[in-house]
Order: structure tokens, then sequence, then C-alpha cells
């Protein structure tokens, strides 16, 4: 009898909730129905790819579907990876706005993920599978996207390596291209580094044999590579250049560069970006209550090789009142409170205004952050001129 009696209770309710909602904009039965008929075109039953097609492009489209009411948007997602990996990693478009209904890739893009990013080999036929998501969006109802998908079998090709050498006055070999010297390919055809010592205050351009000096990549700009073939067309632009020696006292290996080249070829006419500095060859380390509140924790220093010239460490710095104890730091090479370190040129500079720094020094001198001075940082130091600075973040 209870549970009848509770029965009629839930019924009753449920009248009453209709009758307060008369519309039915709760009532899911009122639910607008979502447009699901939406079909994927392939470019082609399969996908053969050729060095010498590699500048053909792929096109993908699906038709547009219509949202459940005026008050929802529509967005896509084109989606491809190899089957059986679940898109991981993923060749993608990003957010799509719903006027678009196609992807389009060249088949030089499309083999450099195959090859690249999934590691597949070349010559071996693989199945590909392809997604669209149109994803429902605004409105009062929730909607699963609608999803066409489809698989296409497709066969890569090998990417030659594009070897990449500097030449120039800046190799203390010779400028000579006899003496050229191969930047290291770190990852094929898209990302070379090199680091040694260099002649400092000198030039080179990045040459894509070791037989002639061009064709070459000389500078555009800060960074931008450009492809030249000749001379004449290289007097157009600047040669990469190579900045002021190190300073006496820098630890590491003096006058040591890192170059570093982002390298892209997804045109018929390569580009790209070059980035000179100089490299510190030891690691750095930031240790005291204003890093990390107390002594004894260690925080490395990180590089970027777009920003070669700086040691960096980015977080909360605290000043002499919120650490509790002295607000000061050091920096050294090793985990270890033994030289060789970097030090303030007098004790308990500020390192916002003071940016000196020295290696040779009597006492144990610490840069100091006086009261008031709490926040979000990011720490500068360049080695190769004993230089440090403390800049607040935009936060802070």
């Amino acid at each position: 009898m209870k549970n009848i009696m509770k029965l009629m209770l839930l019924v009753g309710a449920l009248g009453v909730w209709a009758c307060d909602d008369p519309d039915g904009l709760e009532n899911w039965f009122d639910k607008p129905e979502a447009d699901r008929n939406m079909v994927l075109t392939l470019p082609g039953e399969e996908l053969i790819l050729t060095e010498e097609t590699a500048a053909e492009e792929l096109t993908f489209s699906w038709n547009a579907i219509n949202p459940p009411t005026e008050e929802y948007s529509i967005r896509y997602v084109f989606k491809l990876g190899i089957q059986g990996q679940n898109f991981t990693p993923a060749l993608t478009s990003g957010d799509l706005t719903a006027d678009v209904t196609s992807y389009t890739v060249s088949k030089r893009l499309l083999n450099r993920f195959i090859i690249q990013e999934c590691g597949w080999a070349s010559d071996v036929e693989l199945m590909l599978e392809v997604k669209v998501l149109a994803y429902i969006e605004g409105g009062q109802f929730y909607y699963k996207p609608t999803i066409a998908e489809s698989l296409v079998k497709a066969v890569a090709y090998d990417i030659p390596l594009q070897h990449l050498y500097l030449v120039g006055n800046a190799n203390p070999a010779g400028s000579g291209v006899e003496n050229a010297m191969e930047i290291t390919n770190k990852n094929k055809n898209l990302f070379y580094q090199k680091f040694g010592v260099l002649n400092p205050n000198s030039t080179f351009v990045i040459s894509t044999q070791n037989t002639a000096k061009y064709p070459a990549f000389v500078k555009k700009g800060d960074t931008e590579m450009v492809y030249v073939t000749s001379e004449e067309e290289a007097a157009k632009y600047e040669e990469f250049a190579t900045l002021d020696p190190y300073v006496a006292g820098a630890h590491g290996t003096v006058d040591n560069y890192a170059v570093s080249v982002d390298y892209d070829d997804e045109n018929d006419v390569p580009t790209g970006n070059c980035y000179v500095g100089r490299y510190c060859t030891l690691p750095a380390y930031a240790v005291g209550d204003a890093v990390a509140k107390v002594w004894g924790t260690w925080i490395a220093l990180t590089w970027d090789y777009k920003d070669p010239d700086n040691l960096k460490l980015a977080g909360h710095f605290y000043d002499v009142k919120t650490s509790g104890n002295q607000g000061r730091f050091k920096l050294y090479t090793t985990q270890t409170y033994n030289d060789p370190s970097w030090r303030p040129a007098v004790e308990d500079a500020d390192p916002r205004t003071d940016h000196r720094v020295v290696t040779d020094y009597t006492g144990d001198p610490k840069w100091f952050l006086p009261e008031g001075s709490d926040g979000d940082y990011t720490l500068y130091l360049k080695n190769h001129e004993l230089w440090v600075d403390l800049v607040p973040n935009a936060a802070n």
C-alpha cells in the first residue's frame, strides 16, 4: 500500500510539473530533432603519394547540416589518422565555421604526417581513418555531434633527407665551402640544430649542399630564411650573424653558439626560421628562499632555442617578508653549494635594477628581494655577458 501511495504522489507531481510547463520546453519529448544526414566525400578510393606529385592537393568534403532551430549553430572539425590509433596522432583542421564544408591538404603534408608523425614505413599500404564531427551548440538542449566517417587506403613515399650546412667566416675552420659545417638533423626535414664554437661578430649562410655555397638560405628580418640560388640574389638580403664574444669570466665553453633551424618545405620553395645565439654549455640552478621559500631546493633554469641568449626561470619570487626568512637567492651550475656559480656584484643587489653578475667574488653574496617586491616574475640570465634581470610577469 505504501508503494502505491508513493507512485500516486509521483504521478501527481509530474502532472503539476507538466502544468507549470505549458509550452513543453523542458520536456525532452519536445526536443527538436538533430540533422544526422552528413556524408563525407573522399578525394579518391586510394591515395597514392609520390614525391613527383607532392604539391598536388587532396580535398575532403561533406554536406552542410541544418541546426535544429535558429537558436543553434554548427561547428565542424575534420580529423585524419591511421586506423586503430584512435586519432593519436591526428591531422586535424581545428574548428571550422558552419559555412566551411571541406578541408584540403597537400600530398606533401599528408605524406609527412604518415612518415614523420605516425612513424609509418614508406611504400607500405595503410588504412587511414577520416572523420568529420559537426558540433551542435547553443540553445536549450544538448546534442551529441553528428559524425561522418570513412576509411581510405594510402601509400606514402620515403622523404629524402635535406642536409643543411653552415658556410661562411663564422666557421673557425674557414669560410670556404670545403669547410662546410653540417647542422645536425634532429627531426627529419623539420628541425636542425648545431652547438659549437663559432667566430663572434661573423656571418654565414645555410647551404643546401657541401660542394657549393648556393643554393642557400639567407636572412630576412630577424629570423626568416629566404631561399636563394646565386650570390646576386643573396645580395638582396643579409647573412646570418653571430654576435659579440663572451665576456671574461663567463662559465662553460667560450664563444659557444647555438644555431637552430625550423625548416618548412611544405611549398615548392622551402623556407623557415633560423635562430642564432650564445649557448651556455653548463646548466643553471636557482636556490634560496626567494625562489622556494626554503633553502636547499634547487630549481633549474630553462633554455629555449628561439631565445638562445637567455636562461630563464618563471615563477613566484618571495621577498624578505613573504619568504619568512632572508628573501635571497643564488645561481649555481650544479645542485651543490660549490662553485662555479653566478653572483651579484654587490651583496643584496636587487636583480630588478642591478643587472651585474660576477663569477669571481669574495664572501657569499646573494640577490635580495626587498619588502614589497613579492610576486610573479621571470628571471633572465645571460651567461655570455654576465647579466641578470628579474622582470614582472604581465599579470603581476
